[in-house]
C-alpha cells in the first residue's frame, strides 16, 4: 500500500488531490514563488517550470504531495512513478521561500525516500547549491549532466533503497 500521509520532521506531509482546480491553484502558486527564486539563481530568464499553469498540474499523471505547517500549503512534492523500473522520480520540489531552509525540503526528500520505490531520481540546476546540499546530504549521487535548450546546465542525481 503506498504511503499517502506522514509527519516528518513536525511538518504534515499528505497526499493531495491535485485534480482539484482550488487546489491545483495553490499547488502552482507555490511552485512558482519557489522556481522564482531558482531562475533568479541560476540568472535566466526563460525557466521552464514557470509555464506549467494549474491546468498543467490538474491534467497530471504524476503524484502531488504537500507539506503543512502553520499558515497552508507550504511545500510541494511531486513524483512520476515507473512501477515497471520499481523507481521514481522527483519532478518536482518547491517550498514557499519565506518557508525556506525550515526543514520542508528535507522532509519532502524524507517522505520521497519513504515511498516504496528501490529507485529515486532527480534532476536539478548545477548552480542551485541549496538543492545540491540537500539531495546530497539525503544520499543521492551525481550520475550524469545535461544542458536544457533554455541553456540551464543541469545534474541528474539517483538514490537507491
Amino acid at each position: 500500500m503506498a504511503v499517502t500521509t506522514a509527519v516528518r520532521r513536525g511538518f504534515d506531509i499528505r497526499r493531495v488531490n491535485h485534480r482539484d482546480r482550488a487546489t491545483a491553484e495553490v499547488l502552482t502558486e507555490v511552485m512558482h514563488a519557489a522556481y522564482r527564486l531558482e531562475a533568479r539563481k541560476l540568472g535566466v530568464d526563460t525557466f521552464p517550470p514557470l509555464a506549467r499553469g494549474p491546468d498543467d498540474v490538474a491534467a497530471s499523471a504524476n503524484d502531488f504531495y504537500a507539506s503543512f505547517g502553520p499558515g497552508g500549503l507550504l511545500g510541494v512534492l511531486e513524483i512520476e512513478p515507473d512501477p515497471a523500473e520499481s523507481a521514481a522520480t522527483i519532478a518536482s520540489l518547491a517550498v514557499l521561500p519565506e518557508h525556506a531552509a525550515h526543514g520542508h525540503g528535507t522532509a519532502l526528500v524524507e517522505f520521497a525516500i519513504a515511498l516504496p520505490f528501490a529507485l529515486l531520481r532527480v534532476s536539478t540546476g548545477t548552480h542551485n547549491e541549496p538543492a545540491l546540499k540537500l539531495y546530497e546530504r539525503a544520499g543521492f549521487v551525481a550520475r550524469d549532466w545535461e544542458s536544457s535548450p533554455e541553456g540551464i546546465r543541469r545534474v541528474r542525481l539517483e538514490r537507491r533503497a
